[in-house]
């Protein structure tokens, strides 16, 4: 037989480009590592690369897809509070408006104890109205309890009737912005995927990554904008709202001489099946458009000349009319030349095919990078600096890795810059390098793009984006664009395909929606205040005593906001509203007048988020929560107050008084959180604290002196007698006699 016939003879002997069955929703197409390989040649793993592609949704049609079932797990723990719970809000509205009306949604929001809100509801307008009104009357507040919330939300989808659950997509939209030991050793079920997404940079991106591995799920981060959340959670909902297929099971036949040594399907199952002959890749679900690579790898042994029948390739799915439907059969084949022949030396014919090569160096650097994160991940699981290092050094300096086309590469070597940033401290590698690497990791496992701080660029090649989320992405660069020549920013009434009239119109409806509340509770509590003072002897300009001007309260300012809230209310004999212990016991009208100072002192958007609250002491408790955090976080931030505090030394060009007001200033954020400090203990810091040229009446106050009776303000004042002496130039001599002078005063 002669080869003597160009490349164009050995591409009519690959196979058919796509299984297709009356235009199937499901295409496979597979690519032999080379299209000829030497009769006399043996290979222990020759790849034959598998493309599985479900077809992109028609344009001019009406898009099908499989019904999805999701429960959202959304923690509203006490960290949540502020713009964290409102990006939720706006991110959880996205949601709502993507889903059709054949998709099902479940609310369950936790924190201290695990509420399912809303029960499975199909999303027509009625479902969705009812949704977003849920979203609204979030509050955020309490522990964190990651364990419960998952049991629940594996509960709600097992709970679904036999036909539900082999015709729909069921999954859980997990969030969290803390961490929760306890789910290290928690019994997480394996049947339905959790697919994480990390919030701020306090979040544990190993927590994250646990549970998404444990239930087949995907990791997603946004630390440096929470913002970003809504662009993360819409990159998901388009995909997982276009699903194509399901139950799709691809199987294979090897024929004599080129039995399956093994198959790589990353997180896909699969197995081989009578030492080779047979073998079956299996993908839970397809989005519309989305590509799928498998290496099937074949034991290759010489042969006769002419075309050697490598493999057979079936299988079935279902599509979304929940019929199962088979793939039409194809084999692969590939030509075995003799190369000693005369005339059968087409070289070109012997190369390796790209697009092998590239899912080749694809998964090399996935299982090297896949080997630095220990098998069992724990709270105290790190990744080595220098095991890092190696697999990419491994990467680069193989068969696979200088194979890979230049543009692959450069992607992975930012990649790689973007794993090891922070890892010189466990700390910083946990807000940065960390949870890129890990989010990384499950996006190539399985092949769908993950949100990793920022939502991947539509230009990119290699992050499995669908052409659907790729427009998506397109659309929003130009509506970021577009705001940023207007001018314009997106805010939470934004987030929603109601403007802000509708919104208010749905609050007129809805009597007991959180706005409606606010209001009202805000001017019964005013008018409450003004009887109150009538009944305590009359106004205040009767008395001739100004009105409070309370503070009001930001972002930073907390620590001393409180402190004046607390003088404020003590004058207006309403404190004990916030110190009881027993709210119950404090009168109605007292609690109500101290609510009204409360909501006097706060913006407008922490007026709305406090709505729930009934008494002055929750709404309290819940801004300090907002502002300090709950019990572990209050220990992180008292930790690094103490370090603070320690650390403290005054400049040689600071003044008393500027010092002074830095070291009064950390020491009532640590006395905010609830940890006394002794005047003694502060005064003896102050004095270790000072420069050289303070040294001097340093050491006759602490000689001389009473440290333990002293006041701070008695030191203050003693070091500025001797700074303003210092100013006037004064001998040393003088100072000296000074010095006890100043002591014995």
């Amino acid at each position: 037989m002669s080869f003597g016939k160009g490349v164009g003879a050995w591409s009519s002997w690959m196979p058919s480009a796509r299984i297709r069955n009356n235009a199937t929703p499901v295409e496979v197409q597979p690519f032999p590592a080379n299209k000829a390989v030497a009769c006399t040649e043996t290979r222990q793993k020759f790849p034959v690369l598998l493309r599985v592609t479900a077809a992109e949704e028609k344009k001019s049609s009406t898009p099908r897809h499989v019904g999805v079932d999701i429960v959202a797990l959304l923690d509203i723990s006490g960290s949540m509070m502020g713009e964290k719970l409102v990006r939720l809000k706006e991110a959880m509205n996205i949601v709502i408006n993507k889903l059709g009306p054949e998709d099902r949604l479940s609310i369950v929001p936790f924190e201290s104890k695990v509420n399912r809100v809303t029960d499975l509801t199909y999303m027509s307008e009625k479902g969705k109205n009812a949704a977003r009104y849920e979203i609204k009357k979030l509050v955020a507040g309490g522990e964190n309890v990651m364990g419960e919330a998952l049991r629940e939300g594996a509960q709600i989808l097992r709970g679904r009737g036999e036909d539900e659950k082999s015709s729909r997509v069921g999954c859980i939209m997990f969030l969290s912005d803390g961490l929760d030991t306890d789910i290290f050793n928690a019994d997480i079920s394996p049947e339905f995927p959790a697919h994480t997404f990390g919030l701020g940079a306090d979040h544990d991106p190993r927590v994250m990554k646990l549970i998404a591995d444990k239930t087949s799920g995907t990791y997603s981060f946004v630390n440096n904008d929470v913002a970003k959340i809504k662009d993360a959670f819409e990159l998901f909902i388009s995909g997982l709202t276009s699903v194509a297929a399901t139950s799709v099971e691809i199987t294979l036949t090897a024929y004599d001489g080129a039995p399956i040594s093994d198959i790589s399907s990353g997180g896909c199952p699969s197995e081989k099946i009578s030492d080779g002959r047979f073998g079956t890749i299996r993908i839970d679900n397809m989005y519309a458009g989305e590509k799928k690579n498998f290496i099937v790898y074949l034991q290759l042994q010489a042969t006769k000349e002419g075309k050697q029948k490598l493999l057979t390739i079936g299988g079935l799915y279902k599509s979304p009319s929940s019929a199962s439907k088979n793939l039409a059969s194809i084999d692969v084949s590939v030509m075995r030349p003799d190369k000693n022949k005369k005339g059968s030396k087409d070289a070109a014919a012997f190369d390796p095919v790209p697009d092998v090569e590239e899912e080749q160096a694809r998964v090399k650097l996935f299982t090297g990078i896949s080997g630095v994160v220990p098998p069992t991940i724990t709270a105290e699981t790190q990744v080595s600096k220098e095991e890092l290092e190696k697999a990419w050094m491994d990467f680069q300096d193989s068969d696979e890795g200088r194979g890979a086309p230049q543009t692959m590469k450069d992607n992975f070597e930012k990649d790689y810059e973007k794993m090891k940033s922070g890892i010189d401290s466990a700390d910083e590698h946990k807000k940065s390098g960390l949870p890129y690497l890990m989010s990384w990791l499950t996006s190539h496992k399985w092949q769908r793009a993950t949100t990793k701080d920022e939502p991947p660029s539509p230009e990119s090649s290699g992050d499995f984006l669908t052409q659907r989320q790729k427009d998506h992405l397109v659309q929003k660069q130009k509506q970021d664009g577009k705001e940023s020549e207007d001018g314009t920013t997106t805010t939470a009434e934004d987030a929603t395909p109601t403007t802000w009239a509708k919104i208010k119109n749905q609050a007129r409806s809805y009597l007991g929606s959180f706005l409606v509340q606010a209001v009202a509770v805000l001017l019964t509590s005013l008018l409450l205040m003004m009887l109150y003072s009538a009944l305590e002897g009359g106004s205040m300009a009767n008395k001739n005593i100004a009105p409070l001007q309370y503070p009001m309260l930001s972002k930073s300012n907390y620590p001393a906001w409180a402190i004046k809230m607390e003088a404020y209310m003590r004058a207006q004999g309403v404190w004990d509203a916030i110190e009881a212990k027993d709210p119950k016991q404090v009168p109605a009208r007292k609690s109500q007048m101290a609510l009204a100072a409360i909501y006097q002192a706060i913006p407008e958007g922490t007026l709305f988020l406090l709505s729930g609250k009934k008494t002055a002491k929750s709404a309290w408790e819940a801004l300090k929560t907002m502002h300090i955090g709950a019990k572990r976080l209050r220990d992180a931030k008292m930790q690094t107050l103490r370090l603070e505090f320690e650390g403290l030394r005054m400049k040689e060009a600071e003044s008393v008084d500027e010092f002074a007001v830095r070291l009064t200033t950390v020491v009532n954020k640590i006395q905010t959180l609830g940890e006394d400090i002794e005047e003694s203990y502060v005064v003896r810091k102050f004095l270790r604290a000072v420069p050289s040229k303070f040294l001097q009446i340093a050491s006759t106050i602490e000689q001389f002196g009473d440290l333990e009776t002293m006041t701070l303000e008695e030191v203050i004042g003693r070091l500025k007698v001797h700074e303003e002496r210092l100013a006037a130039g004064l001998s040393a001599a003088d100072e000296v006699k000074s010095s006890s002078l100043l002591v014995e005063a």
